[in-house]
């Protein structure tokens, strides 16, 4: 399930039409923590732990995650990752010629095809970047852009809130509050799942401007209110991966912004493998929604987005995890339709994926909810799964707010190893 890595050429395509600050600048915090170690933090040595009969199958993961050659280190102490730091420094000289031209593309290959891999020096020479408009449509008073396909995750927001747009969340709730509010955001993000993923399987996938129309939205609205709030049936559970990709939105001083998800696109250290102190990792948690055809982009979802008014961020944000887009809706509803703080919002109890309950046909919730609504929820004969509060599962939040004077506000996920910070 190996494919060519594409942020490396992503970075050299934006800061050769965006970029403020040259390579060297950009990249000297990566070389420092990669050459000159940085603490493990107790999130990261969990990861480690778990994932340390994939990570330990190679000389090259031994070094970095058992320097002893026995134990990982504990928390508190430094991992060290100099292949690393070499690779970037080389990266920042040299650039796409060595990454997809040069020596990296012909070393990723040969580990690849030693592991019986298929990929080639020629697949990475053929990368090219893509620049794409945005899958657009509007929430209430909101204009809405996100990812477009063949990442359906932005996409697939756009759709939800098209269908959200047909209910008074404002008389009923917020998610959190209120059960009716929750199971009708659980169906709608299951019925817009999974005509997307029949889409894919079928190759019946209409035009997104046919996707994202008002039009389309309400023939899903009659969808739901044919179906009823009574019952709930969710997707047979899956192998929860751990956590494996990471979100950041930016705001410059002149309020331009950015939302970007680097994933690895799988469990991680899916196969062990190593290159210049790079994991190679296998996207096979992402093949799930259809395979790519010969010289397709991978179909992933994850979901950057913004929200705006008259052309201004008024909420950009998006989130890893399995469970990024009930995410993503609860939390931005929480700000657009209830005026909450992004603070606030990111507190509140989250429902999260029907991906990975436990229980068949049931959906996770996090146990501080309001018991109000799971009693709602069990008259209504709901399936449901308890997880911890703030369970990483359900993401993290990773958004900047946006008042009418142009006062940016963010807050760190308490799920995740997240951060706000002002410079």
């Amino acid at each position: 399930g190996v494919y060519v890595p594409g942020f490396w050429a992503g970075v050299e395509e934006v800061l050769a039409k965006s970029g403020a600050v040259g390579k060297k600048r950009l990249c000297a915090p990566a070389i420092d923590y990669a050459r000159n170690g940085f603490e493990i933090h107790p999130f990261l040595w969990g990861e480690i732990f778990l994932e340390i009969h994939r990570h330990s199958h190679t000389a090259a993961g031994r070094e970095i995650y058992m320097p002893n050659g026995k134990n990982i280190p504990n928390v508190g102490e430094k991992l060290y990752q100099k292949r690393q730091a070499d690779l970037i420094e080389r990266l920042v000289s040299e650039g796409n010629d060595y990454f997809y031209l040069g020596a990296f593309a012909k070393k990723f290959s040969k580990v690849v095809q030693d592991a019986n891999g298929w990929i080639t020096p020629e697949d990475f020479a053929a990368y090219k970047p893509m620049w794409q408009d945005a899958a657009v449509s509007s929430y209430r008073e909101f204009e809405f852009a996100g990812a477009p396909w063949p990442d359906f995750g932005g996409q697939v927001l756009g759709e939800i809130f098209n269908l959200l747009e047909h209910f008074d969340l404002k008389r009923m709730g917020p998610a959190a509050e209120s059960g009716e509010t929750m199971l009708t955001m659980r169906k709608a993000i299951d019925l817009v799942a999974n005509q997307n993923i029949e889409w894919h399987y079928t190759n019946t996938r209409p035009s997104t401007a046919e996707i994202m129309s008002k039009e389309f939205a309400s023939q899903r609205f009659q969808t739901l209110l044919s179906e009823g709030l009574k019952g709930y049936s969710g997707i047979q559970p899956l192998k929860s991966p751990p956590p494996g990709s990471n979100h950041l939105t930016i705001s410059d001083k002149d309020g331009n912004v950015a939302t970007v998800l680097h994933s690895c696109m799988s469990w991680p250290w899916s196969n062990g493998l190593f290159v210049d102190g790079v994991n190679i990792v296998a996207a096979s948690a992402h093949y799930g929604s259809g395979l790519p055809g010969p010289g397709e982009r991978i179909r992933a979802r994850i979901g950057p987005n913004m929200f705006l008014r008259d052309g201004k961020p008024v909420l950009v944000s998006g989130s890893p995890s399995v469970g990024l887009v009930e995410n993503i809706v609860q939390t931005s509803t929480s700000i657009l339709d209830f005026g909450m703080s992004v603070e606030e919002a990111v507190h509140q109890p989250r429902f999260g994926s029907a991906f990975i309950s436990k229980i068949p046909g049931a959906f996770q919730i996090e146990s501080d909810i309001s018991p109000e609504v799971l009693s709602y929820l069990r008259r209504h004969d709901v399936k449901f799964e308890l997880t911890n509060p703030w369970n990483w599962s359900n993401g993290s939040f990773d958004g900047i707010a946006f008042s009418a004077d142009g006062t940016a506000t963010a807050c760190g996920d308490p799920r995740r190893t997240a951060q706000a910070f002002a410079v």
